[in-house]
């Protein structure tokens, strides 16, 4: 079953803060306490002959398939599964059983888990501990247990988060009325401030969105075929023999300069010898930080409005991921006179997430 997942901010009084940093640092412990110990085992596993002579042998063969069954045999006998990583974490959890309940333990182990899938199966180099800032989220398994929502509030160890809903928003009140498979805690620094939220996950369905003015649905999906080409900084959409040239996240550009800045300061400090401690570097870095939150922002929004403009115009999207994309149109522009700058100067288009934003829009009109 599908499910989908709406986020809202919690109020959150100063004692609440309090205990939810105190949790929130101690699963960043379990998590970096869990990944020491698998990375021994990991060590461990990739020690034996057999396990190094069948990654030699998927590298240099076409038949990978049944080299991957022995593969996964060997890392269940050596005891390197997400099963193990539960049972692991169990024996952590029970230390601050009265912070953390186990199934948000168990998701913390899944968590681990994940970097280890991404290391093993080519996705991934090597695995990271989690610094300070790095831990954002905690979540439950289900909405019986752990982190609950009930009546408006999330409930979880003795905390109870008010949970604020617009009551004028008609997605989030419809989202509501829908079943909850668990519940996610996140935190986020925004302006140099802790601010927290709860994102819910709902099973099913989202609901449609409605135009206040009108009170017809909102971003309908058009019909017909709708031809994209994505480079790494560009796009260009054909429908009906007509087509339009967009170039990707392009309210990114000044942050990127303020980002490169920041960045150059940082390091010229650093070469001069001058302090990381001194309150001028905390200020930069935290600037930096906040720079990188917002091009995520700025990023994530107009890709999920261009994929509302492309959708409007068919529900069938052929799309065609080309480097020479980018070539093509900045032969285009210096043609026109246009003023087109190399790929990499400009900040992470992240084309790819668009596509994923597409996929999943045409995923859920078909349903």
């Amino acid at each position: 079953m599908a499910n989908y997942i709406v986020q809202f901010p919690l109020k959150v009084e100063k004692y609440q803060e309090d205990v939810l940093e105190k949790r929130f640092r101690i699963g960043r412990d379990i998590y970096n306490s869990l990944l020491r110990k698998m990375m021994k085992k990991y060590d461990e596993m990739r020690k034996q002959r057999v396990y190094r002579e069948l990654l030699h042998e998927i590298a240099n063969t076409e038949k990978k398939k049944p080299l991957y069954k022995k593969l996964e045999t060997i890392r269940k006998e050596s005891g390197f599964t997400e099963y193990a990583f539960h049972k692991e974490v169990k024996d952590m959890q029970k230390f601050f059983k009265q912070n953390i309940d186990s199934f948000t333990a168990q998701k913390i182990a899944s968590q681990v888990w994940r970097a280890f899938e991404k290391m093993m199966y080519g996705s991934g180099q090597k695995v990271h501990f989690k610094q300070e800032d790095d831990f954002k989220s905690l979540e439950g398994k289900s909405n019986g247990t752990g982190i609950r929502y009930i009546d408006g509030y999330i409930d979880w160890k003795g905390l109870k988060l008010k949970v604020l809903i617009d009551e004028k928003n008609h997605y989030e009140k419809e989202a509501l009325k829908s079943e909850i498979a668990y519940c996610r805690l996140i935190r986020k620094n925004i302006r140099g401030k802790l601010k927290y939220y709860t994102q819910i996950v709902f099973k099913g369905m989202p609901p449609r969105d409605i135009d206040k003015k009108t009170g017809e649905y909102r971003k309908r999906v058009g019909s017909g075929e709708v031809k994209v080409k994505i480079g790494k900084e560009y796009l260009v959409y054909e429908k009906d023999g007509e087509s339009k040239e967009i170039e990707l996240a392009d309210k990114i550009y000044s942050l990127e300069v303020r980002r490169r800045e920041l960045i150059e300061k940082i390091n010229r400090r650093k070469r001069e010898g001058l302090s990381t401690l001194s309150v001028r570097h905390r200020k930069l870095v935290e600037e930096l930080k906040e720079v990188y939150r917002k091009q995520s922002d700025v990023r994530k929004y107009q890709h999920e409005c261009l994929s509302n403009e492309i959708l409007s115009l068919g529900d069938r999207v052929e799309i065609e991921e080309l480097e020479s994309v980018q070539e093509e149109i900045y032969s285009k522009g210096k043609e026109r006179r246009v003023k087109i700058t190399r790929s990499g100067k400009r900040g992470n288009r992240a084309p790819k997430m668009l596509v994923e934003i597409l996929n999943r829009k045409l995923k859920k009109s078909e349903t």
